[in-house]
């Protein structure tokens, strides 16, 4: 495949691969934001390190080497080839490069991994709603999930992209996008931008259920805290006290459903049925 034949989220992700990392750190509101992804996460990790996790759209791997420095193997996968290159160096560099296998792959179809082959999955980052048919994306989780495959995802929320169109009086593109779902990624580089999904919490319980699984949760991120756009918002989330106050808020009120518009992203927590309880 040329470079130009590829899918313009891989080319996103190939450019920006090495520079990933420092587009969040060091800014307090993503400190926030992954502390309530862990501390919610981690109560759906199976207590058997031998479980057969996977870690999809994995990036330079923050989620996926986390679970393997916790003593579980991981596959991390990606479609991005210079992202999974960031992860196997910091894979290196903490020393679980035993415990992490690498495997390139589109989302759409999860080609090379096999059928059931997965007890733990994790789509942090939004994966799902970056690939252009995400009803094809789950239904290959479906498939190389195990019966009773614990999943851990998180997508846009809707609801967050409605300020986008009205802060810029663009009420068709507004009604267009509420029908649909669909906007784009806002690279500087107009070659880059891919198209993004964001799902309705009701449509995306919908699109799991459709393909053989229970949703088991589902967390609103963030739903107190908005991504701070002055520099005296953002100073306010430096304190750490404050902070661990604000992430035990997101997790209790995250969960009320009468909150999950305020929501930027929402976090699906799912378990695959066994084909005697899909029928």
């Amino acid at each position: 495949m040329s470079k130009s034949d590829r899918p313009n989220a891989e080319r996103y992700h190939d450019r920006v691969a090495n520079i990933y990392d420092s587009m969040y750190e060091g800014n307090p509101y993503w400190e926030l934001y992954d502390a309530v992804t862990w501390q919610h996460l981690r109560q759906f990790l199976p207590s058997d390190l031998s479980t057969r996790a996977l870690d999809v759209g994995c990036g330079t791997g923050k989620w996926g080497l986390r679970l393997a420095s916790s003593g579980y193997r991981v596959t991390l996968s990606d479609i991005s080839q210079n992202m999974l290159d960031q992860a196997r160096r910091k894979a290196d560099e903490l020393g679980v490069a035993a415990r992490v296998t690498f495997h390139k792959a589109d989302l759409s179809d999860l080609a090379g991994l096999p059928d059931a082959g997965f007890d733990f999955i994790l789509a942090q980052g939004d994966p799902l709603s970056c690939v252009e048919k995400p009803a094809r994306a789950v239904k290959a989780l479906a498939r190389v999930g195990a019966p009773n495959a614990i999943l851990v995802a998180s997508v846009d929320n809707r609801w967050a992209g409605l300020d986008h169109y009205l802060d810029r009086g663009q009420v068709a593109e507004l009604e267009s996008f509420l029908r649909t779902g669909q906007t784009e990624w806002l690279s500087d580089k107009e070659e880059d931008r891919f198209p993004i999904h964001m799902f309705w919490p009701s449509e995306l319980k919908e699109l799991f259920a459709q393909h053989g699984f229970q949703a088991l949760d589902l967390l609103g991120k963030t739903v107190v805290v908005r991504r701070p756009k002055t520099a005296d918002e953002l100073r306010l989330l430096e304190d750490k006290e404050l902070l661990r106050r604000l992430v035990a808020l997101e997790l209790r009120l995250g969960r009320r459903p009468d909150a999950l518009g305020r929501a930027a992203h929402l976090q699906i927590v799912a378990k695959r049925l066994t084909n005697a309880e899909r029928t």
